[in-house]
């Protein structure tokens, strides 16, 4: 039986929600009679609310039932680790196929599941038992196997947003530095993304090089008011905060900016990499998650093991002095824009709906 015949729910935080999650689905835009979207926190939207929380699981089971499928898309934490548990046990309740698309990953929680009987036992109820699941990197595919896990594993790739780009016919183009250099950083505002460490790049890049740098810093998060206490203490300058971005506006500024900082401690596979991609744009990171699946080194920017600002400045300037091989990446960058489509990711997820 082939996808367009199957009947298939994909459970995600929904469309208005922040996140990485909400916004690839609200990119890949599935137009099917098909598919159809379940938001987690429906209308009340309150993610910590008890009574939210039960309205969803029965909105649930009053839905699911009408599927063949149920898509769920948590990432390897407690919350999400509980609350699709029990999402994977009414779906087997009403004898449903199960796809598990794993979106990130806790090391400290994957300690508990195999140290902790009480989620040992839950995983093996649940999440062991999906028909099948996506990871977003082969070290996620060992791991998820390291717990015991034995059906079918896809090594996925997600989609970023294109719209703009093909509006303005301008997949591969040529990229120039600007005056100054534009270094971008776009996520959640925590010290575990690296947030300081792009920070303190830019202020060495700027004490040897007369303020040739900027950095726009994109975002918000729980690490806000520090870093801003922290670019003033240290009278750091061409550092700016711009806040949550999203649409055309983040388009803009990817369109303008000229190398991705992203120095992440832990990742699944970060959206904002894919999309700097597809714009052409070098991205300097860290080997964690899914990233080096994606990220080649010296290919598509370079990957470093290390955490000192010194390295990242260095590599900065590879970048920057040698404008032959920035081109060079740029454009092997934006030719991989076809990967990262929404239609290609689509044509990805069919086909798995298909294999069940």
């Amino acid at each position: 039986m082939k996808s367009e015949n199957k009947k298939v729910l994909i459970v995600y935080p929904g469309k208005k929600a922040s996140g990485g999650v909400a916004e690839l689905y609200n990119v890949a835009d599935f137009q099917s009679d098909g598919i159809h979207y379940f938001e987690l926190y429906g209308a009340l939207r309150n993610k910590f609310n008890i009574l939210d929380t039960l309205f969803m699981y029965i909105r649930f089971v009053t839905s699911v039932n009408k599927y063949d499928i149920v898509h769920l898309n948590p990432s390897l934490n407690k919350k999400a680790f509980v609350r699709d548990a029990a999402l994977i046990l009414l779906s087997r309740l009403f004898y449903k196929k199960v796809l598990v698309y794993w979106h990130g990953w806790t090391d400290d929680f994957e300690d508990k599941i195999k140290s902790r009987f009480i989620y040992s036992f839950l995983f093996k109820c649940s999440f062991k038992k999906a028909n099948a699941s996506v990871v977003l990197g082969t070290l996620f595919k060992n791991k998820l196997r390291s717990l015991g896990y034995q059906n079918q594993i896809y090594v996925g790739k997600n989609c970023a947003h294109n719209q703009f780009l093909l509006e303005e016919n301008k997949l591969v183009e040529p990229r120039s530095l600007h005056t100054p250099i534009r270094l971008f950083f776009l996520s959640r505002i925590e010290k575990s993304k690296g947030v300081y460490i792009a920070i303190d790049t830019a202020r060495l890049l700027n004490e040897t090089s007369l303020n040739k740098y900027e950095l726009l810093i994109a975002g918000h998060g729980s690490e806000l008011v520090k870093v801003k206490e922290y670019i003033e203490l240290n009278k750091i300058p061409n550092v700016k905060l711009i806040g949550y971005v999203n649409g055309l506006e983040k388009h803009e500024l990817l369109k303008t900016s000229d190398i991705l900082l992203f120095p992440s401690y832990t990742e699944g596979l970060p959206l904002v990499i894919l999309e700097s991609m597809i714009y052409g744009i070098p991205v300097i990171t860290r080997p964690v998650g899914g990233i080096p699946d994606i990220v080649k080194d010296t290919e598509h920017g370079f990957l470093t093991e290390s955490k000192d600002p010194k390295i990242f400045a260095e590599l900065v300037l590879k970048l920057c002095n040698d404008v032959e091989f920035y081109q060079k990446i740029s454009k092997t960058n934006a030719t991989m824009a076809l990967e990262f489509s929404p239609e290609r990711f689509k044509q990805r997820l069919k086909v798995i709906y298909d294999s069940l």
